[in-house]
């Protein structure tokens, strides 16, 4: 059975690092950078950053994409590796939409506040995510239960990756939030 990797966590934790680590260490996978699906839409996309209700639609769509570009892999015979901003009630509400059979797993990556703005600090000037980046923390972390989280400020990327890698799978008869 072909395994999903769902790598989270706020800007500067190292995820999409540990994400290419991750995929590159599979013998068939597929990388979906949540980023990258965000930019499918060029003209009317709207701003990271906009207010709920107005991005919903938006998201909806981009969540539906992830699906399908789930399933398509894993129908291929491809892991795949997500690294995307997704906390745990929406991952397991995705985990229901995916008609595939695939082990998922869920790993959420934080770091100190400090390490993350020191890490934001290193960033262009238009690619800077902070204080967004600590909004994004605790956001992922509120309902997530403690075993998907790896605190990622002392460990080498590598290491990080075989965490991710050696994360617990999700329950598939989670209840549904």
């Amino acid at each position: 059975m072909r395994s999903v990797f769902i790598v989270t966590g706020p800007a500067g934790v190292g995820k999409s690092t540990a994400a290419g680590i991750v995929a590159r260490s599979l013998e068939k996978s597929a990388l979906l950078t949540g980023d990258a699906i965000y930019h499918f839409v060029v003209g009317g996309r709207i701003d990271a950053g906009t207010p709920g209700e107005i991005a919903l639609p938006y998201y909806n769509l981009l969540y539906r994409n992830l699906i399908s570009l789930t399933e398509n892999n894993l129908a291929f015979g491809n892991d795949v590796v997500v690294d995307y901003i997704l906390d745990y009630r929406t991952i397991l509400s995705l985990i229901r939409q995916v008609r595939n059979p695939a082990v998922w797993h869920y790993s959420v990556l934080v770091a100190s506040e400090a390490k993350i703005q020191s890490r934001d600090a290193e960033r262009l000037p238009s690619d800077r995510c902070w204080p967004r980046s600590l909004e994004h923390l605790t956001y992922l972390t509120r309902d997530c239960p403690s075993e998907y989280v790896i605190r990622t400020d002392e460990l080498a990327p590598t290491e990080v990756a075989r965490l991710v890698v050696n994360a617990p799978p999700l329950p598939h008869g989670a209840p549904h939030f």
